[in-house]
């Protein structure tokens, strides 16, 4: 380690925020959709905040990927 320099490391997750800016949505929006149980992905508590798992999120859009990816072929075979 470099002398007066910390060694920055990836936090294995993101904040609520950054999660509801992932997802297009609004910060409040977030909060109130975990209020009621709503939220889209599993949500932890980290002191005060609140926090979602990277790993999570990315396995998350992957699946939303493969899931556009099918519509698009099922569209591409029936034309």
């Amino acid at each position: 380690m470099v002398r007066g320099r910390k060694r920055k490391t990836r936090r294995p997750y993101v904040t609520l925020e950054a999660a509801a800016d992932l997802l297009g949505i609004k910060l409040k929006t977030a909060q109130n959709a975990i209020a009621n149980g709503k939220f889209r992905l599993p949500t932890y508590k980290l002191g005060k905040r609140r926090v979602v798992d990277r790993m999570v999120i990315s396995r998350f859009f992957a699946l939303k990927r493969a899931e556009g990816l099918s519509v698009i072929e099922k569209y591409v075979r029936h034309r």
